[in-house]
């Protein structure tokens, strides 16, 4: 979901900024970009994700690589999400290969050599709902979000600030609750303790003077006591 966090956070930036008419245009593509890299939602509204592409586009002809867009709905579809049929994670990979090359002497050997040595010092870590303040955002079932202040690191709960009744950051062309970005007035704010499920994906959290937006779902399961 890299992709997914800097598109859906970028909107709500430019929010203001952009002439009403650009900003709904990039918005979406926004959110069809959302929708295509998410393997669930991509099944329920793929055809949905290629209409706002084909509005995003235009009719005329501009480049090969805008006109391309028009058909990754039907990739992703195939493929269950864009990340499934995405060559990005080759590219990426790049970058590995090149740092296993520490000089200029048989290079083949040093990349030949170099995973060996790590999977004899690979160490077997533990993924834990972080207290920092740029990783504490998650997301509550029941459409409630949260910030870890205590707990966590290694325990099986949490204690933190809990958000009720989420209102959406947009509308149009869909309702953002859809993306899985909400906002959250200050004042619907509770300290209640939750309980860590399964995996923890972190969230993109913004706060404001009255309000504090949160930005792509996660998956921690509420206990409220």
């Amino acid at each position: 979901m890299s992709f997914v966090i800097p598109s859906v956070y970028r909107q709500d930036c430019v929010k203001g900024i952009l002439p009403n008419e650009m900003y709904l245009h990039f918005l979406s593509f926004s959110v069809a970009m959302v929708i295509l890299v998410c393997p669930r939602l991509v099944q329920e509204h793929s055809k949905y994700a290629h209409d706002l592409l084909q509005y995003f586009t235009g009719k005329e002809f501009l480049v090969y690589n805008t006109h391309a867009m028009l058909h990754i709905a039907r990739d992703a579809g195939n493929f269950g999400g864009l990340e499934n049929c995405s060559a990005f994670m080759f590219e990426d990979y790049l970058q590995t290969p090149k740092r296993m090359v520490r000089s200029g002497r048989n290079p083949l050997v040093q990349v030949t050599r170099r995973p060996e040595e790590r999977s004899k010092q690979k160490k077997t870590t533990v993924e834990k709902i972080s207290t920092k303040t740029q990783d504490c955002a998650y997301v509550l079932s029941g459409g409630q979000c949260c910030e870890v202040l205590q707990g966590g690191q290694g325990t099986k709960s949490a204690l933190g600030p809990v958000y009720g009744q989420p209102e959406p950051l947009f509308t149009s062309p869909c309702t953002s609750f859809l993306t899985g970005a909400y906002k959250y007035k200050k004042t619907t704010t509770l300290f209640h303790g939750f309980q860590e499920q399964n995996s923890q994906n972190r969230q993109l959290r913004l706060a404001q003077k009255t309000e504090v937006r949160f930005f792509c779902q996660c998956s921690i399961s509420s206990n409220q006591r």
